[in-house]
């Protein structure tokens, strides 16, 4: 496949494959949140963890009746769009959004009987300045706002209203993060993470059958972790067990494997999650794909 060419500026904004900033207000993403997205770190003009994102988008179309998109046309609009941007930004670093939307038509709430999606990119400059740097131990709070149960649980859909009112109420508190609960009072995640809890070489995370949405970072880390000697299962975990465990984390897309000292009164130490940091960063940097080879 030939390489696409790259527009001169450096735009930050793409709508299936051009560059834009502006989309109808009819489309169904808005009027609805039907649609879903996910979240890339690109770092050194690398794409990290491409195969997880990838099986989230596939997943998602299927749970939510899309057709799946092109791959290599996909590809081909992501290479485009990056390399517009970190050209002409002069970076090397930034973080891609990519959002799935079924695009304008239907009637109210009924889908159209033939899908045309319409395939958002936002392109913001990186948080990390250094993915090989450690991550800094954060304390944690406890959210007041719940994860709500639901039948779409593990996709990370755009109806993300509970998250933008837990990560406003723990970052006015005061914390790096927050851990959420759901209605049954079982722990589902962070404000913008996964959370695992180490006890005795095992890591524990919880089941997402109820609640949440399951992380590209959590969906490698579960194959990664057996690997370094533990146990891994996915449990109904209380919030007795956090402040029972040995260690405790969060992953994220961008961010990665992030240690916690601190869970309200209960500190923790970091040793185990500071070797699991440093294996899912060889994995990622052994694992990246360069921008230029991705088509």
């Amino acid at each position: 496949m030939a390489s696409p060419s790259v527009v001169s500026l450096p735009v930050d904004t793409w709508v299936n494959g051009e560059p834009h900033s502006t989309m109808s207000i009819h489309d169904r993403g808005l009027q609805y949140g039907d649609g879903f997205f996910t979240t890339i770190l690109i770092n050194n003009q690398q794409i990290l963890n491409w195969s997880a994102h990838w099986q989230r988008i596939k997943h998602s179309c299927k749970a939510l009746n899309f057709p799946v998109p092109d791959s290599e046309q996909l590809k081909g609009w992501i290479v485009k769009a990056l390399l517009s941007y970190l050209n002409g930004k002069q970076e090397q670093n930034c973080v891609l959004k990519i959002l799935f939307t079924r695009g304008v038509g239907g009637v109210s709430y009924q889908a159209p009987n033939r899908t045309k999606l319409n395939c958002l990119f936002i392109i913001k400059p990186s948080p990390i300045a250094n993915i090989e740097i450690e991550n800094q131990p954060m304390e944690v709070g406890l959210c007041k706002h719940l994860a709500s149960i639901s039948g779409l649980a593990g996709i990370k859909s755009l109806n993300r209203l509970e998250n933008v009112l837990a990560r406003t109420e723990i970052v006015t508190n005061g914390f790096s993060e927050g851990i959420m609960c759901n209605h049954n009072q079982q722990v589902v995640c962070g404000t913008q993470s996964n959370v695992f809890i180490i006890k005795n070489k095992r890591v524990l995370t919880s089941k997402l059958d109820l609640s949440g949405v399951e992380g590209t970072t959590r969906y490698r880390l579960m194959s990664l972790l057996p690997d370094l000697g533990y146990q891994v299962e996915e449990a109904e975990l209380t919030l007795e067990q956090f402040h029972q465990a040995d260690e405790l984390f969060f992953s994220n897309a961008v961010r990665g494997v992030q240690p916690v000292n601190k869970f309200l009164n209960t500190e923790f130490c970091c040793e185990q999650t500071k070797s699991i940091h440093q294996a899912w960063l060889n994995w990622q940097l052994k694992n990246a794909i360069n921008i230029k080879e991705f088509v």
